[in-house]
């Protein structure tokens, strides 16, 4: 696993959609971090979403551009919400189209959807849940994921549901099962001095199509990055330079501060 210091990143597979989630908690003073992380070397990450990145309409999408990537974006609009981006790679932005049909109006959510000639259609959702969501949430993600689910394509859905799967939650286990989705990440995904929680998910309806899912222990926030490679062709790009990186570490972040 790949640590704070390391300069490689070697974790995700050459072949397919690489795909992540990190909770960034404040996108704007950490694009430096990010574009390091996303801009590394080769393989690339094809598709990153960020949950918490608390914009508004007063930060352009020039604040918050990264050479390489397009960007997606859902600021907070009631009280609760935090707001969400997607970066999307040049290599991929021609076969990407928002979808912003199946996002839900009571639950963060960004998604879009992959269209290659050579691979079946692919529905990739970020999502985020605050802790102090009601037990309305649990119905309106069931809608939302229903209607995802009517389109009969495959799905693959990643954020930070804040519910610590390291311990049981069998009602939650229900819940997403229902419209027939696994979660894959068995790792804890914020570490602290005192704790170690397992809130950030990535879910899908076709296991046999996911591979390399992986929690690199990178400090770019209290957060790790929860990674996975969906097999599925993609136009062909050239392959970028080696760049050195460096980050941050929050592992001691102390949430009583």
């Amino acid at each position: 696993m790949m640590t704070s210091t390391s300069p490689k990143f070697h974790l995700l597979s050459e072949s397919g959609l690489r795909v992540g989630h990190l909770n960034v908690y404040h996108l704007l003073n950490k694009v430096p971090d990010i574009s390091s992380f996303l801009n590394n070397e080769h393989p690339c990450i094809h598709l990153l979403g960020l949950s918490e990145t608390r914009l508004d309409y007063r930060m352009s999408d020039e604040s918050i551009a990264i050479p390489q990537y397009l960007t997606f974006r859902r600021d907070a609009i009631k009280q609760g919400e935090t707001g969400l981006a997607i970066y999307i790679h040049s290599s991929i932005q021609s076969i990407t189209t928002r979808r912003a049909d199946l996002e839900s109006q009571s639950v963060e959510s960004l998604w879009v959807e992959i269209s290659h000639s050579k691979s079946p259609s692919l529905l990739v959702g970020f999502i985020y849940r605050n802790p102090t969501a009601t037990y309305a949430w649990y119905d309106e993600f069931l809608v939302m994921l229903d209607k995802v689910a009517d389109s009969k394509k495959n799905i693959l859905l990643l954020g930070d549901l804040n519910i610590d799967l390291s311990k049981s939650h069998s009602a939650w286990e229900s819940t997403y099962s229902l419209v027939g989705l696994h979660q894959l990440v068995n790792k804890p995904t914020r570490v602290t001095s005192t704790t170690d929680t397992l809130i950030d998910h990535i879910y899908t309806n076709r296991q046999d199509l996911v591979h390399n899912v992986s929690v690199p222990n990178i400090g770019i926030s209290d957060h790790y990055p929860v990674l996975c490679t969906w097999s599925m062709k993609l136009p062909r790009h050239a392959p970028k330079g080696h760049t050195t990186i460096q980050y941050r570490t929050f592992k001691r972040f102390n949430t009583d501060i």
